[in-house]
């Protein structure tokens, strides 16, 4: 299976004066509490640097750069660090903006290949959940927006990842506005324009992160609720086409939620996906015996959600009703 099966949708591309800082600074707001969770320090120098405006998309380059943030986040070390920096690229009027971790590093032989649609480092320390298709989504949409995105790393020691951006002075004829053929990250529905998601979550920092990410596709909705009972009745009502589920709710409750979607015909098909923090009882969950699709552990990266999404969006058939 190749891009090519993911289903292309046409892109607007807006371009305007974009700034790196505040790109960046966005971006680390959304991912901070992952890092904060897993003791990663983020060092953003672009707050120590000029104002730097790069003629882009804003939305398709913050894209970019959360993916390579949460990926250097994802494969570091517990206490390790982030470093974002930008300088001056070897082309002219064009910057190299660096995100650099110390964490686990990538093996060489496997450079060549990082970009590959699916690919997966054969290495048990480095494989973490996902298919696989975020590097291969920014590589596309750095391409498009007429910059280079490159990596180097040392295993062991870490890994740099850049992106060559054109200045806004370089590209000031850019044509303001254009639509490109890309594929895209989350599939169209086949019958309706929304993709229903159910949250069940009662920690407000983590339904905020939850928000962010699900707000960058105008084509998906999402539910939260706090409390057990609401988020039954939402599953009921709504008929979401998937659920997320907070393992570490009160007394133990998000098994109970399961029983009882479960035991619905409503509901009994909406897949579920398990969310918890690291812990010697979520550890050796089996997804497969469970009842659950997938289950995520605290911190996990922004990419995990969306390739869930696609996942589980790809063959479904929607009935406008929902959500």
């Amino acid at each position: 299976m190749d891009l090519s099966k993911i289903e292309a949708r046409k892109v607007d591309i807006h371009y305007e004066n974009v700034s790196l800082q505040e790109v960046c600074n966005d971006c680390i707001k959304m991912v901070n509490i992952f890092a904060q969770d897993n003791h990663i320090t983020i060092y953003n120098n672009l707050n120590k640097t000029s104002s730097s405006f790069t003629r882009s998309d804003k939305k398709r380059c913050k894209q970019v750069i959360l993916n390579l943030l949460t990926n250097a986040i994802k494969y570091n070390r517990v206490g390790g660090s982030v470093w974002i920096k930008l300088d001056d690229s070897s082309r002219d009027n064009f910057f190299k903006l660096k995100i650099i971790d110390d964490g686990l590093g990538i093996p060489q032989d496997t450079l060549k290949d990082i970009f590959e649609p699916f690919y997966r480092v054969n290495d048990p320390k480095l494989k973490k959940e996902g298919t696989g298709i975020g590097l291969t989504i920014s590589k596309e949409l750095v391409d498009l927006l007429g910059g280079v995105l490159g990596v180097e790393s040392t295993l062991g020691k870490g890994s740099t990842f850049w992106v060559e951006l054109p200045r806004a002075s370089n590209v000031a004829n850019m044509e303001d506005h254009k639509t490109v053929k890309i594929n895209k990250i989350q599939k169209p529905l086949a019958n309706g324009p929304y993709y229903t998601i159910l949250y069940i979550e009662n920690s407000s920092s983590n339904i905020n992160l939850m928000e962010e990410i699900i707000s960058q596709h105008t084509d998906h909705v999402l539910l939260n609720t706090r409390t057990v009972n609401m988020g039954i009745k939402l599953a009921i009502d709504k008929q979401p086409h998937l659920i997320f589920l907070d393992l570490n709710l009160p007394d133990n409750s998000s098994y109970e939620v399961l029983k009882e979607l479960k035991s619905n015909k409503a509901t009994e098909d909406i897949p579920v996906v398990a969310i918890s923090s690291m812990g010697p009882s979520t550890e050796t969950l089996d997804d497969a015996t469970s009842g659950y699709v997938h289950h995520l552990i605290r911190p996990f990266a922004v990419n995990d959600v969306l390739e869930i999404i696609l996942k589980h969006s790809k063959s479904i058939k929607v009935s406008t009703r929902r959500g």
